[in-house]
């Protein structure tokens, strides 16, 4: 990935292969992106928290769990 800049003159080759030039990834959680701003890497991580506190919503109003206690 180079940082700044989507058009990529250089190629890099490793091993005799090319290395594939990338706009973004993931990199131990965090969205990494070519232009350097966070906002994909904030949204990405609210949906993440959102999908995570839904499911734990539905587990917590399941009829199953509440005839335990």
């Amino acid at each position: 990935m180079i940082f700044g800049n989507t058009k990529i003159e250089r190629h890099i080759e490793l091993g005799g292969e090319d290395i594939e030039n990338v706009e973004e990834f993931v990199h131990l959680g965090s969205l990494v992106s070519w232009d350097k701003y966070c906002s994909k890497d904030i949204k990405r991580r609210i949906g993440k928290a959102t999908g995570a506190f839904e499911a734990f919503r539905k587990c917590g109003n399941s009829t199953q769990l509440n005839s335990i206690y």
